[in-house]
């Protein structure tokens, strides 16, 4: 039934699932423009051009023709000029060239004289919180999302590169400068300001749309589609799915049932090598924090591959050790282990809000949960703090202490909402239902 009511909508909103951009830019809107300010307004870029190997010149002088009869780059005699260059999508580990490359624009010499747009992308817990409590789900993935916002027409100058054909300079927002996602935001806010929030979160050029009922996710759906149409921003039917009850967004499974890493990302993670460089380690390491939430006592490994990550192991990498390898091989046990976390309802007077600190010698951890006991109560998140050297000389009481200033910090939006909820003062008690529990194990 779900996949009938996702093509209905689908059919019913054409308009905004076009099969490609349309051949104009005439019905991009220009209220909102991307600007390009410069630091250093008399400051010339002058990068220089790279080679492209002949198997792409005609794939990339395809793209360069479409875009160009599209009107979203023109011709260029622009004193500003920047590197471009083109790379092939790849299809099972191989170049695929029966679809068009990637066109890649290097802007980093003119990003060093741009002036920052502080314009804020959301906080992907703030999403993961305000959708995790819906059973109906529904996600959108722009089209060409940057092609979707003009150029001011004083700033097009500047986007000039190099190509074997000559000069090219881009109309619509070109990928590759350092305030593109933040015009994307801005782009993004200003469609859907009164929907944010309330029915739907937008990240770029990914859309979220949650719901209790399916009746009511109907209502929302069609509310977020005419929004973006009367914004003229179409998005990729097949990357969008309208309706469905488990959904991935951002790196995380979101049911019903809560929020559980991206299956993906775990496998990634289980199926990584050993490391033998410093950039192995990192790559390792950084893997594994991106899904921190979800494992308990991360640090307790993490501490002991850390030091791989130094200057002098870049120089020369240590030999792999049996503590190094069972550290390893523990991580990816956490990550097997992983479990569907839950989220917090602030309108629900029956449950509390409970934090569980404990501290070792060389790392704190904390357990952000909810639930009617601190014994039954379900995960929201995990946290994980590997000790500095000065840290690891406090005593004990001071070392649980930090795991307690530690997991305020963190998770200092719920203790702030459940304040504002109780309307009274944090308390560290056990008993009190008006009161965050703060819980110590050791």
């Amino acid at each position: 039934m779900l996949k009938s009511k996702d093509a209905e909508m689908k059919q019913r909103y054409a308009d905004c699932f076009p099969l490609r951009l349309p051949d104009t830019t005439d019905d991009v809107p220009d209220h909102i423009y991307h600007r390009i300010r410069l630091k250093d307004p008399n400051k010339v870029i002058k990068g220089r051009g790279y080679s492209a190997p002949k198997k792409y010149h005609e794939p990339w002088k395809k793209l360069i023709d479409k875009h160009l009869a599209a009107g979203r780059i023109r011709p260029s005699s622009s004193e500003h000029v920047s590197p471009a260059f083109c790379v092939p999508k790849y299809k099972n580990g191989v170049p695929d060239l029966t679809v068009p490359p990637r066109w890649v624009n290097d802007y980093r010499e003119l990003n060093a004289n741009t002036v920052r747009d502080n314009f804020p992308l959301p906080r992907v817990d703030d999403i993961l919180a305000a959708c995790g409590r819906g059973k109906y789900f529904g996600v959108l993935d722009m089209t060409n999302s940057f092609f979707q916002t003009r150029t001011h027409p004083d700033d097009i100058h500047l986007t000039a590169v190099r190509t074997p054909w000559g000069l090219y300079e881009w109309v619509v927002m070109p990928m590759g400068g350092c305030n593109a996602p933040s015009t994307h935001q801005r782009r993004m806010t200003d469609a859907l300001q009164d929907l944010i929030g309330k029915i739907c979160h937008v990240y770029l050029d990914d859309i979220i749309i949650w719901s209790q009922t399916l009746v009511e996710h109907e209502a929302n759906v069609t509310q977020v589609l005419e929004a973006l149409c009367a914004a003229n921003l179409s998005c990729n039917a097949k990357k969008s799915t309208l309706f469905a009850t488990e959904i991935t967004f951002l790196g995380h499974r979101i049911s019903s049932a809560g929020i559980s890493a991206d299956p993906l990302k775990v496998d990634r993670i289980l199926n990584w090598p050993q490391p033998t460089t410093v950039t192995n380690v990192c790559g390792f390491l950084g893997l594994t924090r991106y899904i921190t939430a979800f494992l308990p006592a991360l640090a307790e490994h993490t501490s002991i591959l850390t030091p791989l990550t130094s200057k002098d192991c870049d120089v020369a990498f240590p030999t792999w050790t049996a503590a190094h390898q069972a550290a390893f091989d523990a991580i990816k046990r956490l990550v097997t282990g992983t479990e569907c976390l839950t989220v917090i309802d602030y309108d629900d007077p029956t449950k509390d809000i409970y934090v569980t600190t404990d501290a070792s010698d060389r790392r704190t951890g904390a357990i952000l949960s909810f639930g009617e006991t601190w014994e039954t109560a379900r995960p929201v998140a995990y946290d994980s703090y590997q000790l500095n050297d000065a840290e690891k000389n406090y005593p004990v009481h001071e070392k649980e202490l930090l795991a307690i200033v530690k997991a305020l910090k963190k998770w200092r939006t719920s203790v702030r909402a459940t304040l504002e909820r109780s309307r009274t003062h944090t308390k560290l008690a056990r008993g009190d239902p008006k009161y965050i529990k703060i819980c110590t194990s050791r």
